[in-house]
């Protein structure tokens, strides 16, 4: 089976899913947080494609896919964005930040730590692979859990977060947060280093902007819907005549990437302020789209190096997407349930 065909399969049955239209406006479609958990499930999914490319796609399906994918990480960084901020308004500063790293920082490595160890434990004890050098350094620099870069730029990006609006008011802190993000992407460029992040990274406070602004945002999708949707939609059909234009360095690529990114996710959250995904599957997957992130990849690569040659039916790419996608979800509820063991019962310690 072509790479193509799985993609298409995949995105039918998460399209072709049970969804609310919103008819009362107090509902605020993507706005409100709840709303949030099926297409953080969404976009994980769409994560899980890209990566399931890499071993079975034709080339040309490859880039393609690449080409647009990768907007789902961007989607994350601006939800989280987003969401912080929203807490931050909520309950304030003085309160928000009193616990800020207590709540956030374990939430985010804990996960991470407990995947090292389990890989650890394989490599070294299960599969008998010994110690080098290269293994070290790829353990300490994010390359030994698969797709770990996203961990260390969020941890970034929290910190960022807290030193921006922690000392300054709203408006300096978010063109603040985009400076410091700017001079990352600055050093990353300039060390050459190899780096997936910056073609999303401005998405996370693209997040805190749409907080911000949330309720004449609000009230502009209210009064004039129809204009806002074929604005954006207008939006994303220039933005992409313009990148198949012009030929891109590695600054140009930065910025028109990251543009891209928020005039596309712009018009996905004027679509879904009216329609609300409303599929169980994709709420669960939403619940543990962290957990998920941090395993599927190393589930995929079980799955093709180990399982496939010990039994050849997972050399099947129908049998490899649909098992990696199993074992992936059960081994993210199962890191899920055991991150909130350890955490609810160091906050029962505490308490």
């Amino acid at each position: 089976m072509s790479y193509a065909l799985t993609l298409l399969l995949f995105l039918v049955v998460s399209l072709l899913i049970p969804f609310k239209i919103n008819k009362c406006e107090s509902e605020q479609g993507l706005f409100l947080i709840d709303h949030m958990v099926p297409v953080r499930g969404f976009c994980a999914l769409v994560i899980f494609l890209l990566h399931l490319c890499y071993p079975w796609a034709e080339p040309h399906t490859e880039y393609y896919v690449r080409q647009y994918a990768y907007m789902a990480v961007g989607m994350f960084f601006l939800l989280s964005g987003y969401g912080l901020f929203l807490g931050m308004q909520k309950v304030g500063k003085k309160h928000y930040f009193k616990e800020y790293f207590k709540k956030r920082i374990p939430r985010l490595m804990l996960p991470y730590l407990i995947m090292l160890v389990v890989i650890l434990f394989l490599r070294c004890v299960l599969w008998g692979r010994g110690f080098n050098l290269l293994f070290f350094v790829s353990i300490f620099t994010g390359d030994y859990v698969p797709n770990s870069w996203f961990v260390y730029a969020l941890l970034l990006f929290y910190i960022f977060f807290y030193f921006c609006f922690r000392f300054f008011d709203n408006k300096k802190a978010i063109l603040l947060l985009f400076g410091l993000i700017a001079i990352c992407c600055g050093l990353v460029i300039g060390f050459r280093l190899n780096s997936f992040w910056i073609s999303t990274c401005f998405m996370f406070p693209f997040g805190t902007v749409l907080g911000y602004f949330k309720k004449y945002i609000l009230k502009l999708l209210k009064n004039n819907y129809l204009y806002c949707f074929l604005i954006s939609g207008g939006a994303v059909v220039l933005v992409e005549i313009m990148l198949r234009l012009f030929k891109l360095g590695d600054w140009t690529y930065t910025v028109c990437y990251n543009i891209r990114a928020a005039v596309f996710l712009s018009f996905c959250a004027v679509v879904l302020y009216k329609i609300r995904l409303n599929n169980p599957a994709l709420k669960f997957l939403g619940n543990i789209s962290y957990e998920f992130y941090l395993v599927h990849g190393f589930i995929m690569s079980v799955v093709e190096y180990q399982f496939a040659h010990a039994w050849p039916v997972f050399s099947n790419s129908y049998v490899f997407a649909f098992s990696s996608l199993i074992l992936s979800a059960a081994a993210a509820y199962a890191l899920r349930l055991l991150d909130n063991r350890i955490l609810n019962k160091k906050t029962a310690h505490r308490t």
